[in-house]
């Protein structure tokens, strides 16, 4: 077991269930360790959780990367076609702006369908360099049609507040390049 992960034990065990006040987020519940969820293969658990989540508070995702808006001057992309200066797509329910200079509508759908990934939970996309939670394929809500698995039994979750455990962080998705980049290494 990581040593943080002995010590982050040692200080749950210490406070021992106590209900304690942080000054920036509010109160914090700590949970005993009979108690705790299991997140991860490996032994890893979750031993404090601040604040609660609500999936239901999240925009709703969809199966689908379209262009919603195409605004500013005509360009010429780097892919070699006609753009527009600002380009917003809808990937998977959020809106995210691109910039019409790099690419055109239809090479901008092409890449971030070939670049972003969805969480296993809540659906909603996930970019490189976003943060992620790692998730057993067998736990609940877990969404097997459009997870990205690590290994035969994991799945990416995103760290959104209202669709991660707190604190269930665990790397970043480096793009199809790289993959999941884990925290630990």
């Amino acid at each position: 077991m990581f040593s943080w992960v002995k010590r982050l034990l040692s200080f749950a065990a210490r406070l021992g269930g106590r209900r304690e006040s942080c000054p920036s987020s509010g109160a914090v519940k700590v949970i005993s360790v009979p108690e705790l969820p299991r997140v991860t293969t490996d032994g890893m658990q979750v031993v404090a959780m601040v604040g609660d989540y609500d999936r239901s508070r999240l925009p709703p995702s969809n199966d689908q990367i379209v262009l919603v808006e195409a605004s500013g001057r005509a360009v010429t992309a780097k892919c070699g076609h006609s753009s527009k200066r600002t380009l917003i797509f809808d990937v998977y329910g959020v809106n995210i702006t691109g910039d019409g200079r790099h690419t055109c509508p239809d090479c901008g759908r092409t890449e971030l369908g070939q670049i972003t990934i969805r969480c296993a939970l809540c659906g909603l996309p996930i970019l490189p360099g976003n943060a992620v939670s790692i998730y057993d394929m067998g736990g609940a809500d877990i969404r097997a049609d459009i997870a990205f698995k690590v290994g035969d039994d994991q799945v990416l979750g995103c760290v959104a507040m209202d669709c991660a455990l707190p604190g269930a962080f665990a790397g970043h998705w480096g793009g199809p390049d790289r993959g999941f980049v884990s925290f630990f290494n």
